[in-house]
């Protein structure tokens, strides 16, 4: 049997019938089909499991691992040991890719130049109310060897997903493991780090861009996000700020540089801002303690990008953010966006 080019890894843990079959169908229609796909059942409900088995019997290039609950991580670090292809692409079960997706990169490894290429990026877009089936929108196949200044610009893109370099209208360079390609040994290298609740996957990007070699950035739209508002990463949980915590000494190793230091105070900005929205718009279980926000902010050891040398780099929102956060009236601030809904 000829090693198939891709190896399409989707982790699955109670996806509903209709994302699966949604997700699959957008695998089907790919062009290329030098591919094969990875299920990886993280111990699912019967109901998701068999409905898994049953669905494979019609596909004959997928095929589905059953194992026992231990995360997203754990489930793509299995896909990623089994997998075939020369390389790795990770789909989510709710999630979808666009029609040109394969063929884009089939078309991209053929060059001479991107022979023993490491990573190959793209772009996704966020959807609320999703199609049955999209078309690249951003034009024809154009891809960028990527210097050591662009692999500086992705980095702290990562970081904020704010470089507009990384950026075309409503497409842009996903922080998840999603809408690239990376090589098989390289991901290999990379695991996804299962001690990790919350943000895994931005570590596991800067992970790979840190040992990948050769880099390509195709400007095109592979992949499609769907924005599921009643998900459960979006509920509040008192779980929420330790998760936080820990993500951001993960990522603290990496800011090695102003610019870095402007990004990740940016990104902190975020956080607060996900803590504060999700316990005023998503407290589904009505819990009475509110978030502490000076536990994220200080006694840390990145507490000292609280300078407003590094704050007057920050866009006008961030920069109110910040100056209510200086007065310790943040909490205010908040109160007053939820009324008007503008957080």
């Amino acid at each position: 049997m000829n090693q198939p080019l891709l190896s399409i890894i989707i982790p699955v843990y109670n996806n509903s019938q209709s994302d699966i079959v949604r997700c699959f169908n957008s695998i089907k229609e790919q062009k290329c089909d030098d591919y094969e796909v990875i299920i990886v059942d993280d111990e699912s409900n019967e109901s998701c499991a068999s409905f898994l088995d049953k669905i494979i019997g019609k596909l004959n290039k997928f095929k589905v691992i059953h194992k026992k609950n231990q995360g997203v991580s754990m489930a793509r670090n299995k896909g990623v040991k089994e997998a075939a292809g020369q390389y790795i692409a990770f789909i989510d079960a709710d999630d979808m890719i666009t029609q040109n997706f394969f063929e884009d990169v089939e078309r991209i490894l053929k060059d001479e130049q991107a022979r023993n290429v490491d990573v190959i990026y793209g772009f996704t877009k966020y959807e609320f109310k999703p199609n049955n089936q999209y078309e690249d929108l951003s034009g024809d196949l154009s891809y960028t060897f990527m210097d050591e200044y662009h692999k500086s610009l992705l980095l702290g893109h990562m970081i904020d997903a704010k470089c507009d370099f990384f950026q075309h209208g409503s497409l842009y360079v996903n922080r998840g493991p999603v809408a690239k390609v990376v090589k098989k040994q390289l991901a290999l290298e990379v695991p996804f780090d299962v001690h990790l609740n919350y943000g895994e996957d931005v570590i596991w990007n800067l992970e790979i861009l840190k040992k990948a070699q050769k880099i390509i950035f195709a400007k095109r739209h592979w992949y499609v996000y769907i924005e599921n508002p009643f998900s459960a990463q979006h509920r509040f949980t008192l779980s929420k700020e330790e998760n936080y915590i820990k993500n951001l000494t993960y990522l603290w190793p990496y800011i090695n540089d102003n610019t870095l230091k402007v990004k990740f105070l940016c990104r902190l900005l975020q956080l607060i801002t996900e803590l504060e929205k999700s316990y005023y718009f998503f407290n589904v279980d009505c819990i009475s303690q509110k978030p502490d926000i000076t536990r994220l902010v200080y006694n840390h050891s990145w507490s000292q990008i609280l300078k407003i040398k590094y704050a007057i780099h920050l866009s006008k929102k961030d920069f109110v953010k910040y100056i209510f956060l200086k007065i310790k009236c943040l909490d205010f601030y908040f109160r007053i966006c939820k009324i008007f809904r503008k957080i």
